[in-house]
């Protein structure tokens, strides 16, 4: 079983990393900050600009609004705002970078 918290900073840990490097087998489990830092995954701005760049604004605005229920109450705490209010502030979006804002990507 994964280790729930990230072995940096005991935030819950959303990234598990196994590296096999001559047999040897090495574990990483990280919370989003510490992956990003890590370059495990890039940030979210970026990939909302590449998807962006071949769909429309509405349609990057669209995916984003049908996950905003799955979002983590510790996330939305973090933004500062309900749902509704992410939501309403998706709606209102005028850019990429608006949407990006609005996530707390920037």
């Amino acid at each position: 079983m994964m280790n729930d918290k990230c072995d940096i900073c005991d935030e819950l840990a959303t990234v598990h990393e196994t590296v096999i490097e001559h047999g040897a087998k090495n574990h990483r489990n990280l919370c989003e900050s510490r992956a990003r830092e890590a370059g495990l995954i890039p940030l979210l701005g970026q990939i909302y600009h590449s998807y962006a760049s071949k769909h429309s604004l509405n349609e990057l605005k669209s995916l984003i609004y049908c996950k905003v229920g799955r979002f983590s109450r510790q996330k939305l705490v973090r933004l500062g705002m309900t749902s509704d209010k992410l939501r309403a502030q998706l709606r209102d979006a005028a850019s990429v970078d608006d949407v990006i804002k609005a996530l707390g990507e920037s």
